[in-house]
Parts: structure tokens; sequence; C-alpha cells
């Protein structure tokens, strides 16, 4: 058939997500994206080494977790009830960034396509490397051009696509008890959210420090609503329970002090 409105597509894709570790064994997850079984990354034409975005930047966990140690509340519904991944965020036409610069600094390089659904099919186009824009996955790049990837178009069926997201992002067999407790501390600093502000600080980010007294030290930064002063590093360290009761017993012991002495009773890095 000649007429240009039916020109021949790329077949449609598989879509294969799965969450790999470094070998030196590191608590360092990374999403691994393959499209018919090849690693997207290898097919960029790149001199720069990529890797898949942290899997907790691109499978954010689910909105209602419960603070409690089961994973998700009786009545929660992924398909309306959900912080969902950057890879389902794509009903107007997204650029979203699925891999990074291998070097590990934020923004340095990325693979960023714009990802689309046009009714039963999921489109990835325009395959760009942007520098100094994604940090994170869907951070905005308007206004930025990047540099054009020697990529072509993917076409996934939409039903198979969104099955393997939504598998990959439930099954959080990946994070460690120590990413748990980071995860559920910061849950519970957000419900203090206005003690803090009432200090004219906000919370940054909270994280496992895994490299410092084995599995047990956790951090976070406050930050000075007002950008007057430095930010401070807040360390605390539970080694033993669950994640939640950890989680617990180092907001406890945080809120018998006021805030404005939690750096020098907690002092981190």
């Amino acid at each position: 058939m000649n007429d240009a409105n039916h020109a021949i597509r790329p077949p449609l894709s598989r879509l294969g997500l799965e969450v790999t570790f470094p070998p030196d064994g590191r608590d360092d997850p990374h999403l691994s994206i393959r499209v018919d079984g090849v690693e997207l990354s290898l097919l960029s034409g790149s001199q720069i080494g990529f890797i898949g975005f942290p899997a907790d930047q691109i499978l954010p966990a689910p909105a209602l977790f419960s603070v409690e140690d089961s994973w998700i509340n009786d009545d929660w519904d992924p398909s309306d009830a959900w912080a969902k991944p950057p890879l389902l965020q794509s009903a107007d036409a997204q650029r979203i960034a699925l891999y990074t610069c291998s070097c590990g600094t934020a923004g340095c390089g990325v693979i960023a396509p714009i990802i689309a659904t046009d009714g039963d099919v999921v489109t990835w186009t325009d395959f760009r490397d942007f520098t100094g824009v994604f940090v994170h996955p869907d951070d905005p790049s308007d206004g930025y051009e990047g540099e054009l990837l020697p990529m072509d178009q993917v076409r996934f069926d939409a039903s198979q696509y969104r099955e393997e997201v939504m598998r990959i992002a439930l099954d959080r067999s990946w994070e460690s008890p120590s990413r748990v407790t980071a995860r559920i501390l910061a849950m519970l600093l957000e419900e203090h959210h206005e003690v803090i502000a009432d200090a004219g600080y906000r919370v940054g980010w909270v994280a496992s420090a895994w490299w410092k007294e084995g599995a047990g030290r956790f951090e976070f930064t406050l930050e000075r609503v007002d950008a007057r002063s430095r930010n401070y590093v807040i360390g605390l360290t539970a080694k033993f329970g669950t994640p939640s009761a950890r989680a617990r017993s180092m907001m406890d012991r945080l809120l018998k002090h006021p805030v404005e002495e939690w750096f020098e009773r907690f002092p981190g890095r």
C-alpha cells in the first residue's frame, strides 16, 4: 500500500525489566531495561558508559505503603493510588531518563526518550543524551535540546508494557531492610514536617549510610527554608529490630529534643 498514512511501522517489541546489583555486592540497585532481550544501553551507540537509574528513583514505592511491616494496605489500588513509576507517566508524551552516566554523578549524561501512549501502543522515540538536566528520571527538560542518539523508535504492546512495569514495581524484594528503614524514617519525618518547619528547616534526602557502622547507620539532611545558613547532615544508628521499629526508635530519639539541637546531638558525616 503506497498511502503515506499507512507507512510501515516497526514491529512491536517486548519490554523486560530487572533490578541488578554491582558485582562487588554493594547495596546499590539499578534498573536494567531490555528490549527483546537486549540491554537498551547497548543500542545507544555512545562512547559513554551508561547504567540504569537507581531503582528507588525509577521504581518509587507505593504511595500508601504502610509504616507498619506489611508491604501494602489492604485497600490499596495500584491503578489510581500510586506515586506511579516514571515509565508509566506517559499519557501526555513525556521525556523520561532511563539510563544515567556510569560515573555516578547525577546529571552527567542520560539516555532519555520521549515516552507516549497511543491507544494500545507505547512508543519510545527521539532518544537523546542530556548533561546537567536529569538528576531524576522525570525532571523537566524543556528548553534543553540534548544530543540526538542513533537509536530507532521502539514500540510496545501497551498491555504487556504496563504488566511488566507493574510487576517490577510491586516486587520490592530488591529493597534491603536498611533501605526500607530509611524509607519509613522519611515518612515519619514527613509526618512531623510542621515541627521541623517551625524551626525554619525542611528535610532533604534520607538514606541508609551502609558504608558506616555496618548496616545500622542512617542519615538525612536538614535544609534552611530561608537558605541563609548552611544545611546539616543528621546521623543516627539503629541496628536491631524490624525496619518499622528501627525507624520509630530513631524518630522517638529525635523528638525528645528541639530541632535546633539535632545538629549537635546527632551529627552526620
